[in-house]
């Protein structure tokens, strides 16, 4: 297992960026999700019958959406740094793109690590 004080200096920038790349890119993923309950909802605007259902729909969405994100990131010490970033990857997303700039050895790890989730 690959630890985050195992790595060169260069990776560990690079594991830093790509946490941070990853916690956006997980805000959006919410975003987008909560846009698609609220153009859902703009489309039967007619109905105010509706309004209450949309709203808690969209509520329970982004709480959900939000653990999700608190599993992910809170509480997160160096020492789970490496995982963190591979699970990312293997959730699709951080993107084999993304991971460019890695030592071979880490980038290798993070291939490895999401062949074995698959």
């Amino acid at each position: 297992m690959l630890t985050y004080s195992d790595l060169p200096k260069s990776d560990k920038r690079i594991i830093q960026e790509l946490l941070n790349l990853g916690a956006q890119r997980m805000y959006r993923k919410g975003l987008k999700k909560a846009e698609s309950i609220v153009e859902k909802w703009k489309k039967s605007i007619a109905d105010e019958k509706s309004d209450e259902k949309f709203y808690s729909n969209l509520c329970k969405t982004i709480i959900n959406h939000d653990k999700s994100i608190s599993r992910t990131f809170d509480g997160l010490s160096g020492s789970r740094f490496v995982i963190t970033v591979a699970g990312l990857f293997a959730d699709d997303i951080l993107k084999e793109d993304d991971l460019k700039g890695l030592t071979p050895d880490t980038y290798e790890f993070m291939l490895q690590f999401k062949h074995t989730m698959e």
